[in-house]
Formats: structure tokens, sequence, C-alpha cells
């Protein structure tokens, strides 16, 4: 094995130590992890057996503890795998910090009685508001724009912090009927659960409501899923939906 591969990127030596590159996230099951690149928008699956050895290599692997007896052994499959994620960039050998997923797991839906019994007049800002929020994830829906697009939604979220006083929940409950009313002339949230996710979280952001995305995976069959949240509460799923599901990403407000 040559100092560099195909695409320029280092292959580390023997025994070294690895990081997850900042666009690549990871989550870890009873019968493997399944790793989510967010650059190329893609979900790779690891066995229970190279999951565990990652986890030895990878510094800043999800609620990575530290293996004292973690020492190299041979493993030509480990090494390709290990290469090929270099590669793909989804390693590094830079030191990265530790990832800590913040995460308030969903116990009720949002609800407002409203919604489903009458529609109301909105708002041109709101038409206008709901346009542009679709147009900026549009043209960042995809690879390394998408990336770009949820560090901005997590650096506006950071500045937020979440008022639980009666006129908030107004506005925000005024927001939600226009964004869902709205949402039927645009696009079906069915099957397209990312994107309406996206949307619904550029446009909160914007109002500065502090909110968060969330996408997570299940295994047996394999499967992703997006939602948004304001603190426990599901804007666009159920709970008992969303549950099914491990999160292996959130960006946004956290608190």
């Amino acid at each position: 094995m040559g100092d560099l591969v195909s695409k320029g990127w280092p292959v580390g030596t023997p025994g070294s130590t690895y990081y997850l590159s900042p666009e690549a996230y990871c989550c870890e099951f009873e019968d493997g992890a399944i790793i989510l690149d967010m650059r190329a928008v893609t979900y790779l699956g690891i066995d229970a057996e190279h999951a565990r050895i990652l986890r030895a290599r990878v510094e800043n692997w999800p609620n990575y503890k530290c293996a004292p007896d973690s020492k190299y052994t041979v493993n030509p499959a480990l090494d390709a795998l290990v290469e090929d994620l270099l590669v793909r960039g989804i390693l590094t050998t830079v030191r990265m910090q530790a990832r800590i997923l913040e995460f308030e797991p969903p116990t009720m839906g949002w609800t407002n009685p409203h919604w489903s019994t009458a529609h109301h007049r909105i708002p041109i800002s709101r038409v206008l508001l709901f346009s542009t929020s679709s147009l900026r994830v549009l043209l960042r829906r995809n690879g390394r724009n998408l990336a770009s697009l949820l560090r901005w939604i997590g650096r506006h979220q950071a500045a937020f912090h979440r008022r639980d006083k009666p006129s908030e929940r107004q506005k925000t409950d005024e927001l939600l009927a226009s964004f869902f009313q709205l949402r039927i002339w645009f696009y079906t949230a069915d099957r397209h659960c990312l994107l309406d996710s996206l949307v619904l979280s550029v446009y909160l952001t914007n109002q500065k409501v502090p909110c968060t995305l969330v996408i997570g995976v299940s295994t047996r069959p394999f499967a992703a899923h997006a939602w948004v949240q304001i603190g426990e509460c599901v804007l666009n799923d159920t709970v008992e939906h969303v549950l099914t599901f491990t999160p292996i990403l959130a960006v946004g407000a956290i608190k």
C-alpha cells in the first residue's frame, strides 16, 4: 500500500488513529453501524465485527470508550475498508473533536386545533417566506451545498433561545399553520421527508424560532427519516413514527 491513494488522500499506517470527518455521522446498533456521509448524502452500513474494531480506532466515534487492549492486528478486510473510508473523505487522520449528539427525545406532537377546522388567509409575507425558504433548500439540497445549509441552520439556531411565553407560542402556531397550508401547493411531504424538514427548518430559522432538524435511521430493513422538533414536540410527523428511528444527526436548537 503506497503513501497516497488514487484521489490523493493519505492512507494511515497500521495501528493509526482515525477520526470521523466533520461531515460524517455515525450511530451504532447491535448488528453493526450506519455512517451518514452528508457530502454525498449517502449511507454506509458496517457489520458488527468491523464496527467494533473501528470503534477502537476512530477517536471521535459516537459513545467512544477507550479500549486499552485495542492493539493493531493484521486484517486485510478492515484495512481495505479504512482505505476506502479515507478515499471517500469519511475518515481522516486530522484530529477532530469528540462527537456528542445532543437531542431531546420526542414525547408529543405539536398540535393546533385550528389547523384542521379552517383555512385562514395567509399573509403575503409568509408566502414570500415559504418561497424563499424552499428556494434556498432546492439550490442547496445536494452534496457539499447541503452540508453548507446544515451549517447555516446550526449557526443561526445556536443564537436563539426558546421562550415559552404565550405570545411566542401563538406566533409559532400561526407560522406553522401557514407553512402546512402552503406546503400542499408546492410539494407533498410523503417520501420527501428530508426536503420537507429542511424547508421547515429554514422557514422557522428565518423567523428566529428555535427548532431542531433530526435525521434518524433504522435497520432490518434499512430506512432513513427526517423530521423537525421544537423541544420535545415533533412538528411534521408523529411521535410513534419517529421513535422507530435512531437519531444519527441533530442540527439546531438544543434547549
